[in-house]
């Protein structure tokens, strides 16, 4: 040990100091202008430690009610050095507002000059009338640390205002930690709406769906959950902060999934940003969108999920079954159009998990081209077969119809000519009749115009998969009366 650190001492002292030697410092870092008084200094603390003025005397009345109600914090003593202009006085260094309170609580005619408002000096009075039911005169002299000059104090008021210095200073808790001391504490009613992104994630991981250590965003898991419209689509209810989840065991199901997402959706990254910030679920609008897609990819994902279950006991040797091709389309079709034909083969050499969003927009090229090349088709050659499907309809008009009425006239179409497509027509009627099927043609829509909604590898190869069997009739039909065969 040196012998300069063997001799270094402590420059501070601790002192019972009477509250009306203490001086508010006319010098605060807190305030924007100088002032000469300590009634200034004072009056500053209640207009100028907030931007908004009426902020900051809201918040020395808060801080006034509160050492009405609990007396003055005794872990953080205040910081004071002898003032060398005013014999036997001290200016208080780190604690003004504390020191500030006491004299406001102690001295009528203070405040009375301080609070014009009525509406705070009965505020005001009212805290005082409890202060000094609770404590009379015993904060009238106060416990300080006196340091003999502010260069000997200036390290520890940085430590505690500068934030945490790389761990030097204070380290406040995240809002994690607070929630979890309110919630230990079993706090007030009233602070149970503030607890509930933790309750969230408690609930999470109690079901084995979000690890404890997971670092969510606690704030966007609340904003978007508190949504009206976000409990509605997960049938879910909030009282109190406490989650009550759907009695349905499906309903159940998509409720804590969606939860799950929507915790893990704060951390996780698509394209290196998040997919869930406060910034995107800031208004109404945003947060429907994405509590929409959610459902609808996890109604989706849960489709894919019985249907493994139920085939698990039959064992699949064709490669072009979705669950076990890399390849986006099943091979196979013939297909009676060049360009359409160029799209089919690629899509049947195109890796799915390597390129979803490609795969997304190609099928919504070949589902659509397909349509427009055999509804004219359709009208100029088989009309006689089809019955009435086509009858009004200009074909000129046909590439501007919707692509779920061209979906309509096409399967209207086949059905009256192909009695095996009975089947087929039911099935693809099925997936158009709720507009949350991820086969609805809404969900290509969505792959390409709205950028919060991506399509994955499954999802890509199960589309494909579902309509294969049209896109086979389909086109059967077209080349067989194209070369007149029919």
């Amino acid at each position: 040990m040196s012998k300069s650190t063997q001799n270094y001492k402590m420059r501070h002292v601790e002192k019972e100091i009477i509250l009306s030697e203490l001086k508010v410092n006319p010098e605060n870092p807190r305030y924007r202008n100088s002032y000469l008084t300590e009634e200034e200094a004072i009056n500053a603390l209640l207009k100028e430690v907030k931007k908004n003025p009426k902020e900051s005397m809201k918040y020395m009345l808060n801080l006034i009610d509160d050492i009405a109600n609990h007396g003055i914090n005794p872990t953080e003593l205040p910081i004071v050095i002898p003032d060398e202009e005013d014999t036997g006085k001290y200016k208080v260094l780190e604690g003004n507002r504390r020191i500030a309170a006491l004299k406001i609580l102690y001295n009528a005619g203070l405040a009375e000059k301080l609070f014009p408002s009525e509406e705070k000096r009965k505020q005001l009075e009212d805290s005082r009338k409890l202060f000094f039911e609770k404590f009379g005169d015993q904060f009238k002299s106060i416990k300080c640390i006196v340091f003999s000059n502010e260069e000997e104090a200036e390290h520890w008021i940085a430590l505690r205002h500068t934030g945490e210095n790389e761990g030097r200073g204070l380290t406040p808790w995240d809002k994690e930690a607070k929630d979890r001391f309110r919630q230990s504490k079993q706090q007030e009613h009233k602070d149970n709406k503030d607890l509930l992104g933790i309750r969230i994630k408690d609930l999470l991981i109690q079901n084995k769906l979000l690890k404890p250590n997971e670092d969510i965003t606690l704030t966007t898991v609340e904003r978007v959950v508190k949504d009206p419209y976000v409990q509605s689509s997960l049938k879910i209810g909030i009282s109190g902060g406490e989650i009550r989840l759907p009695k349905e065991a499906s309903d159940r199901e998509i409720a804590l999934k969606a939860l799950q997402r929507i915790a893990l959706d704060t951390t996780r990254s698509l394209g290196g940003k998040k997919r869930l910030t406060s910034r995107n679920a800031n208004t109404k609008a945003q947060r429907k969108n994405y509590i929409d897609n959610l459902i609808h990819e996890l109604k989706y994902s849960t489709h894919l999920q019985i249907e493994k279950k139920d085939t698990k006991t039959e064992p699949h040797t064709d490669s072009s079954d979705y669950k076990y091709r890399s390849f986006v389309a099943k091979p196979g079709l013939k297909i009676g159009h060049p360009r359409l034909r160029h799209i089919y083969d690629e899509l049947c050499k195109l890796k799915a998990k390597a390129y979803p969003n490609v795969a997304a927009a190609s099928i919504r090229v070949f589902f659509e081209g397909s349509l427009d090349i055999f509804l004219e088709h359709c009208k100029l050659r088989c009309s006689d077969h089809c019955g009435n499907a086509l009858e009004g309809h200009d074909i000129k008009r046909i590439p501007w119809l919707a692509l779920s009425k061209k979906l309509e006239l096409a399967v209207t179409c086949l059905e009256s000519k192909l009695d095996h497509f009975g089947k087929i027509a039911q099935a693809v009627r099925k997936y158009q009749s709720q507009k949350h099927n991820p086969l609805h043609t809404d969900t290509l829509q969505a792959y390409l115009h709205n950028t919060e909604f991506e399509p994955n590898e499954e999802s890509i190869k199960y589309w494909w998969d579902a309509y294969h069997s049209f896109f086979e009739a389909l086109w059967n039909l077209y080349n067989e009366t194209a070369t007149g065969t029919n």
